[in-house]
């Protein structure tokens, strides 16, 4: 088992790694190689000798598995002592897996793949879409994609029925209602409505992104709004998503954070920048550390980390050398595990 301690305190001073709580307890990071989110109050994490965990918010180890998936819709998949399935917020196991790969639940249903076939099974083990497609999406905005013999793409509701037909290729799941698709023989691209119909056609760019916030970015070309309209150009942008009212792009290799009408909010001094998420953006300095900031762009979060995750929850993951953790807005680190 493990022994944890929630107990805050500070990893910095003197720019060196401080291993002792305050009360002079000898602690270890988590013991995870990936950086992880918390999930409905759960993270996963990886501990040694090549399990797997979840914790919960105060640094509390809850179980441990051979493999374990992120908590969606109140379950989570698991593979344990060879038993797999899904299991509940008290790890009890509720849906035995009968099935040959099993995926996260994503708006009440979750992918599973049967004989080579994919479908969706409900939250309580029933299939709700049967396992018939050669590739799936996972649901978004109450729609997935699925892919025919022909390895062409259409969309199902969450009934099942095909509302879109298969004849599009590499769609971008749905966003603010529309989803960007290809027509490869016909060199077509485009965003669909949820009914199928083409809104608008894009004639430049190498790659379309999602809608966040009204508005989504075209690969090489610029910023467009939800009829198709050009709103500014920017023939750097690769993939950028608004979130908070602002968007983190790259101009001359330094990245920076832009409005709406493409006013610079922070500017172009990061070798990398994170979306903001809960007040709070990752960024990376020169020297390749990882701290955060605020929406005035002040450094709340020093950058000493080799790598950072955005805030989910009210924590972040955060990485040093092999080792990652767990920090608060503050900058303390709140969840730790030691091995006995």
């Amino acid at each position: 088992m493990a022994t944890i301690f929630a107990e805050p305190y500070r990893l910095m001073q003197g720019k060196q790694l401080v291993e002792t709580t305050e009360n002079g307890t000898t602690i270890t990071p988590v013991a995870s190689l990936t950086p992880v989110d918390f999930s409905e109050g759960v993270a996963k994490i990886v501990l040694h000798r090549g399990k797997e965990g979840y914790v919960d918010k105060s640094g509390q180890l809850l179980f441990t598995c051979d493999h374990g998936g992120d908590f969606h819709d109140g379950l989570a998949f698991v593979r344990n002592a060879g038993q797999e399935g899904y299991v509940d917020k008290t790890f009890r196991m509720v849906i035995t897996s009968q099935w040959d790969e099993a995926e996260p639940f994503s708006e009440g249903l979750a992918k599973v793949c049967f004989g080579e076939r994919y479908g969706f099974i409900d939250t309580t083990g029933r299939v709700a879409v049967p396992c018939q497609w050669e590739a799936a999406y996972d649901f978004c905005e109450g729609m997935a994609w699925v892919m025919d013999v022909n390895e062409q793409w259409g969309c199902i509701d969450m009934r099942g029925r095909l509302v879109i037909p298969c004849r599009y290729d590499e769609p971008n799941n749905f966003s603010e209602g529309l989803a960007c698709a290809y027509d490869f023989p016909n060199h077509e691209m485009f965003y669909l409505d949820k009914t199928g119909r083409k809104v608008f056609n894009v004639e430049v760019g190498d790659e379309l992104g999602d809608f966040s916030e009204g508005i989504a970015a075209v690969s090489g070309y610029g910023f467009i709004d939800r009829q198709g309209n050009l709103l500014f150009e920017d023939p750097e942008v690769q993939y950028a998503t608004f979130s908070e009212g602002v968007a983190a792009v790259c101009r001359n290799g330094h990245w920076g954070f832009i409005d709406h009408s493409n006013r610079t909010i922070i500017p172009f001094e990061w070798d990398e920048a994170h979306d903001f998420a809960e007040g709070l953006a990752a960024v990376e300095d020169a020297g390749g550390r990882y701290g955060f900031i605020d929406h005035s762009g002040r450094t709340v979060i020093p950058c000493f980390w080799n790598h950072a995750r955005s805030f989910s929850e009210g924590l972040a993951c955060v990485s040093l050398g092999n080792r990652s953790y767990f920090i608060n807005k503050q900058g303390n680190v709140l969840c730790t595990i030691k091995e006995q």
